[in-house]
């Protein structure tokens, strides 16, 4: 997926820019699509495509994006032609989806985008269907667990899975499973997840061993560079 071509470059001024575009645009979705503008520029352009894929993947399969809107920068141009629609006006984020699946939407303008005006929308369309996954599993769901499980080479399905395991097992934060592939969570909190993980791995997961692995052996990144 190549919409973020220009700000997975690591140049904090390309974030800021798109970040202009959406505020100018919308002020309250640039908070909405900060977490995605900040993964974008510390982590390569084929792992910021994977959480995109794994965003919009998990979103669809809990219901929670009409069929009708075909992708994360719909939806965000949905939501950015329709500012005074606002996600705190609705119940929860997936009436708020809905809501803007119904409303009037410029088809012609959205094709006619420029570059950067469509990596706002994708921006701020990933950032609404990470913030209904989360309101919809009930945890915290930073984007830093969707970046681990890109790098993981995750699925959707295995990306719910785990979520299901976790939530099953009374983890409220799914970060700790970032920081577990970083390295960088304490024995407690290991000592909290590994039944989760082993219940993952039990309903048929893909293997944390390999899910790390490929962390650790940026395969993403290889596979993309071999391809290119």
């Amino acid at each position: 997926m190549g919409f973020f071509s220009s700000i997975c470059s690591g140049i904090s001024a390309v974030c800021s820019s798109i970040g202009s575009i959406i505020s100018t645009v919308a002020p309250a979705l640039s908070v909405i699509a900060k977490p995605v503008l900040e993964i974008a520029k510390v982590v390569a352009e084929v792992v910021i495509g994977a959480v995109v894929q794994i965003v919009d993947g998990v979103a669809k399969a809990l219901g929670l994006v009409p069929e009708e809107i075909e992708s994360p920068d719909e939806l965000g141009e949905r939501a950015l032609q329709h500012p005074e629609m606002k996600p705190e006006d609705y119940d929860s984020y997936g009436d708020y989806i809905k809501a803007l699946e119904k409303a009037d939407f410029d088809q012609e303008k959205f094709d006619n985008l420029s570059p950067d005006q469509r990596k706002a929308a994708l921006a701020v369309g990933c950032g609404i269907e990470a913030k209904a996954i989360s309101e919809k599993m009930e945890m915290n769901i930073p984007m830093d667990f969707f970046v681990a499980s890109a790098k993981g080479k995750m699925d959707p399905k295995d990306v719910c899975g785990l979520l299901n395991s976790m939530k099953a097992n009374g983890i409220t934060d799914a970060g700790v499973f970032a920081q577990y592939t970083q390295g960088t969570l304490s024995p407690e909190g290991e000592q909290k997840l590994g039944p989760a993980l082993a219940d993952y791995e039990a309903k048929g997961g893909k293997s944390i061993d390999s899910i790390q692995s490929d962390i650790d052996n940026k395969t993403l990144e290889k596979e993309a560079k071999t391809e290119g």
